[in-house]
């Protein structure tokens, strides 16, 4: 058995160390010879980038290939999608991929089959937006901007249209491929936005682990900077989200797969759906809830990639403790040089991941690509656990903060 795995980051990792162990072949792809994948990989091909669906297919064949893989990747999902139907292997067709990783289509889907109230939205190149600018600042107070295609929150930003010129967020641009942007309606939340990773097979969700993820205001970040598990909120809301989200995914034609979501409860105590995602999440999630539920979500993905279907029902043993994701970020520029953490932290790690080297310059915090290690926590109560959380930050200290 070989898999080909799309992407060697640091939060990959852990599938290409289980393929290894399993004793499956591992080539690891990207454009990226320093990520850590390519040193456990058993081959690897670091100048292509995993959006080349031409010269991925092209190594998928020669490798002859059982597999592929874009673990806790939006990016690579269409290219997995692609290669998986030339070659037919097990994936989700280009046209489910589509819809659940362009946030327009994605909007577009759930509007066009009445699947979520409806909400202002629209897709805008450069030029329209300039020109429809004055226009919307008429219409609408606060919108979300984000780019059709990124991932990780990047380029996402919350906007108060009449405090801002068009130049001040038009920045969103510069992270989509395809140089387009949606602008939705903001919609109020009540209670932590919900979080998670799940599993579909034969369209019935088997296993789904609900979290909360945290945020800073939107004006500083739109991603999150820590998950925490179980979620806060009741289990009859929770129902109402695992629901809904099984039958988006199924209408969506995502039946048999992993998947990540990000959920909010309105004000009127309804789910609204902000995104799902056909793969497994970032910020070591599948690890987390390894660690909370004993389901290995990153086993059932490497499974899922390769065809084997899952030994049901998956048995959820949740532990007593409660566990939490903690991505180290900076306020301020500065240059990495390691980390201390707080005594009373420390006593709570049970796994830390670095993801960049000393002397990284690192950028305050507003996306993903501005985190420099991720901390896996565990405490002895919910009530523990969210006392602690909030003050996270003051308790993480850099060796050395030189501004950049």
């Amino acid at each position: 058995m070989k898999v080909l795995f799309l992407g060697a980051a640091k939060h990959q990792t852990p599938i290409i160390q289980l393929a290894k162990e399993k004793n499956i072949s591992t080539v690891s792809l990207d454009n990226r010879p320093e990520n850590p994948g390519h040193l456990i990989s058993d081959k690897s091909y670091t100048n292509i980038s995993t959006t080349d669906i031409s010269s991925v297919l092209n190594i998928a064949k020669q490798e002859q290939i059982n597999g592929i893989i874009g673990f806790g990747s939006d990016i690579a999902a269409k290219t997995a999608s692609k290669v998986s139907q030339s070659l037919e292997l097990a994936g989700a067709s280009e046209k489910t991929i589509d819809i659940f990783t362009n946030k327009y289509l994605f909007r577009n889907f759930l509007h066009q089959h009445q699947l979520q109230r409806s909400i202002f939205y629209h897709k805008f190149n450069y030029t329209e937006l300039e020109s429809s600018y004055s226009d919307l600042k008429n219409r609408m107070q606060k919108v979300v901007i984000k780019p059709i295609d990124s991932a990780g929150s990047k380029g996402v930003q919350v906007i108060e249209l009449s405090k801002v010129a068009f130049k001040d967020f038009t920045s969103s641009f510069e992270f989509s491929q395809a140089k387009e942007v949606i602008i939705e309606e903001f919609v109020e939340k009540k209670g932590p936005q919900i979080c998670g990773d799940g599993f579909i097979y034969k369209g019935k969700i088997e296993f789904i682990c609900f979290g909360d993820g945290h945020f800073y205001e939107p004006r500083l970040s739109m991603a999150p900077y820590g998950e925490t598990f179980p979620s806060s909120h009741p289990e009859q809301v929770l129902e109402k989200v695992k629901s809904k989200i099984e039958k988006i995914l199924v209408k969506g034609g995502y039946t048999d797969g992993v998947f990540n979501f990000d959920v909010i409860i309105e004000t009127n105590s309804e789910p609204f759906v902000i995104e799902i995602g056909p793969r497994s999440g970032g910020n070591y999630i599948p690890s987390a809830i390894k660690y909370f539920s004993s389901v290995d979500m990153i086993n059932i993905a490497l499974e899922t990639a390769l065809g084997i279907p899952p030994q049901l029902p998956l048995i959820s043993k949740y532990s007593t403790k409660c566990i939490a994701c903690y991505m180290v970020h900076s306020k301020d520029p500065l240059t990495y040089q390691g980390l201390s953490l707080d005594e009373k932290l420390q006593e709570k790690v049970i796994e830390i991941n670095e993801y960049v080297s000393h002397g990284f310059k690192l950028m305050a915090f507003k996306d993903s690509s501005h985190v420099v290690a991720n901390l896996i926590l565990e405490f002895q109560t919910f009530e523990e656990m969210n006392s602690f959380f909030p003050n996270i930050y003051k308790m993480v200290k850099f060796k050395e903060q030189n501004a950049c």
